[in-house]
């Protein structure tokens, strides 16, 4: 099995997902249900990076598009990889979440957190409640630098 960091960083794409205390809502969490089809598993994808040196917040923070834009122009959020394993081991929902690397040709700190095919929405929601919960505070550029 991989070695994993101890962490991994959530960039933040849309406003929405920061709440008016300058904290992650669930909705950062939500997995991207398009990326089902991509899948042998049929898991449901959520991006991350995962930290594995202290270069990474600000790769994330910094990352553009193919046109130059800022993919995360909100921030970003740390989340403890023990958090994770948390969910997974300490949930009354069976193996509720895995993750994984899977890096990009232009990101090879890219990784997933992948919610198991058949979760209902409300455990979906529990979990991701639940990262929101346990992440930092809201890292922008300027907080960063």
């Amino acid at each position: 099995m991989n070695e994993y960091p101890r962490a991994c960083i959530r960039g933040i794409q849309k406003g929405s997902s920061i709440r008016s205390n300058n904290k992650a809502s669930l909705k950062l969490f939500l997995p991207d249900d398009r990326t089902k089809k991509y899948r042998n598993d049929n898991g449901i994808e959520t991006s991350i990076n995962w930290e594995d040196n202290e270069t990474v917040l600000d790769f994330t923070l910094n990352y553009k598009d193919d046109n130059n834009r800022l993919v995360f122009p909100n921030g970003a959020v740390r989340l403890s990889r023990d958090r994770i394993d948390s969910v997974i081991t300490n949930t009354n929902v069976s193996n509720p979440v895995s993750y994984e690397r899977d890096k990009l040709e232009d990101n090879p700190y890219h990784g997933n957190i992948v919610f198991r095919d058949g979760l209902a929405q409300h455990d979906i929601n529990l979990i991701c409640g639940t990262f929101a919960l346990y992440c930092s505070k809201v890292h922008t550029r300027q907080s960063n630098s």
